[in-house]
């Protein structure tokens, strides 16, 4: 995949390694803004006791899911990009809950 991103934006593959991992690492740095999740081994312990008490799933800490919310085209020229893979205008959206469904996602 970096061969052909290299290729297609005429860089090297080392160039777009590179970026790649910058970005990764950037994303990775806001972690701690936006997602909450157990820090110590007793918080992932009480978390995961919790899960495991629902259906018996050993050693969960957090549970994520993702959908396409459905919306009207956003019109202009950027419109396609909206388009999902079922071939509909959507957002594509994420959360991540505790046993007690709890958000850990922080936005704002």
């Amino acid at each position: 995949m970096q061969l052909a991103i290299a290729d297609l934006i005429d860089v090297s593959q080392p160039t777009v390694c590179r970026v790649v991992h910058r970005v990764s690492e950037a994303i990775a740095s806001l972690l701690p803004d936006f997602i909450h999740l157990p820090v110590n081994r007793e918080e992932c312990k009480t978390v995961s006791r919790k899960f495991f008490n629902i259906d018996g799933f050993p050693k969960v800490i957090a549970a994520l899911d993702g959908a396409f919310v459905r919306i009207i085209s956003p019109g202009g020229e950027d419109a396609e990009r909206f388009r999902c893979r079922k071939n509909y205008f959507a957002l594509n959206v994420q959360t991540i809950v505790d046993a007690d469904l709890s958000d850990q996602e922080r936005c704002g």
